[in-house]
């Protein structure tokens, strides 16, 4: 009997791609450890689930476009400027370094991890499923520990079983201090030729959190309702949830409707913010897991936040693990 499962890997354009197979789903999950670990193509049942408009791992280090599945670390979305505080003491970010991301206005946004190469540890295909699990150590890179001066390390699986991607992702503390957990994942899904009018989606939240005109979390939060499913039509979304709903296995299941599927994304309990990101512009939504709001590592501690997720910290030689899923059925 053949198995089900299998796992390799191949050369496109000139890089290493790890290849997830589901023989019996059918679905396949390619993933390029070479620019940030990213899960770039997630096919299932012959449907594309993951939005990579440059189609190819060549073309997406080229111009450095996000798609995919990439993790922003060791800070997600925006800081609201280049100083910030890690417990204590600020710290600045060394411009001249030039491994800062910056939004429209300037801001640093989405960590430094995008594009980086990461070690692979094991690939295997086993009766649980296909499986790749790879490494990055930050005190490799001189350059991040002064921008951020923790020393840590990432371990990343992607496992494919029963047509279901579940990334997970180890985080160890390897400096003597505490070290804040303010990192997420921006996963684009593909609508592919729907009509917007015709996507619907769920956001399991029973708040939105309101935001400056930075795009900034002020601590205020307005209602919202997390039970209810609506069509997206031309709204635009680049909003922060908290209070998530969560089902009896603790996770929170974002879903959307798309051309008679069912998109599927479930947030374990770590996540405990979701960012939904869906300009009107674009074919595409994005259900991100979020371990902290933005700009978490300044607004900690402060009385106007006390009532939203506080940061999460991992004590020196301490691991942080969470998980989270995506399937269409």
């Amino acid at each position: 009997m053949a198995n089900r499962y299998s796992a390799g890997s191949t050369t496109v354009d000139g890089l290493e791609i790890v290849e997830l197979h589901d023989s019996d789903w059918p679905a396949k999950v390619s993933i390029v450890p070479a620019i940030g670990n990213l899960a770039y193509e997630f096919v299932s049942r012959g449907r594309p689930v993951i939005w990579a408009p440059e189609g190819s791992p060549g073309k997406l280090r080229e111009k450095k476009s996000l798609a995919g599945v990439p993790l922003l670390a060791p800070w997600a979305n925006r800081l609201e400027s280049d100083t910030y505080r890690l417990g204590e003491r600020e710290h600045h970010l060394d411009a001249s370094l030039g491994n800062v991301r910056r939004d429209a206005n300037g801001r640093p946004i989405h960590g430094l991890m995008l594009f980086v190469p990461w070690e692979v540890q094991a690939l295997e295909s086993t009766e649980p499923g296909a499986r790749l699990t790879c490494r990055f150590d930050f005190a490799s890179r001189p350059d991040f520990l002064s921008q951020f001066p923790l020393a840590h390390r990432y371990e990343m699986t992607h496992t494919l079983r029963e047509g279901r991607l579940t990334v997970r992702l180890r985080v160890t503390n390897d400096s003597s201090e505490m070290l804040p957990i303010g990192l997420g994942f921006h996963p684009y899904f593909t609508l592919g030729s729907a009509v917007r009018q015709r996507v619907t989606v769920k956001l399991p939240a029973a708040k939105r959190l309101e935001l400056s005109d930075r795009m900034l979390p002020t601590g205020k939060t307005i209602d919202w309702d997390g039970n209810s499913e609506f069509a997206l039509e031309e709204l635009s979304f680049d909003d922060g949830f908290v209070d998530l709903i969560r089902d009896s296995d603790r996770e929170a299941v974002f879903e959307a409707g798309i051309e008679g599927t069912r998109l599927r994304v479930g947030f374990g309990p770590r996540y405990e913010v979701a960012v939904v990101y869906a300009p009107p512009a674009k074919q595409f939504v994005c259900f991100e897991p979020m371990a902290a709001i933005t700009n978490a590592f300044n607004s900690s501690g402060d009385a106007r936040f006390a009532s939203l997720p506080a940061l999460q910290r991992i004590e020196p030689g301490g691991v942080w693990e969470e998980s989270f899923w995506i399937e269409l059925n």
